[in-house]
């Protein structure tokens, strides 16, 4: 449930964005009224906070299922999911190591 509401809130957010976007060249315009400038900094700043407490709602949601979702026991380290010890030995190889950070005092 907490998906589909921070996906409502994300582009609930956006709208209030593009809404606050459009107001300043209304408030730029031939007749300038800064009135309208501070209300479409103030629309805009809202559709922000909106867009981020929605993409906040999702990451809990997301969180709360990881929490919840079985741990695999039988989970090996992707290393060995390479195929063969020649390809592993190569990848361990490719690696490069900085001469003046090789674990030796240099200085």
């Amino acid at each position: 449930m907490s998906s589909r509401t921070g996906n409502w809130m994300i582009a609930v957010g956006a709208f209030g964005m593009f809404i606050g976007l459009c107001l300043v060249p209304a408030a730029m315009g031939p007749n300038p009224d800064s009135s309208v400038l501070a209300l479409a900094a103030c629309v805009f700043s809202f559709g922000a906070l909106i867009t981020a407490s929605g993409m906040y709602l999702k990451a809990r949601g997301l969180q709360s299922a990881a929490a919840s979702a079985p741990e695999n026991k039988n989970a090996t380290p992707s290393l060995s999911r390479l195929p063969g010890p020649a390809l592993r030995f190569s990848f361990l190889r490719l690696r490069p190591q900085h001469p003046a950070h090789d674990g030796q005092n240099n200085g």
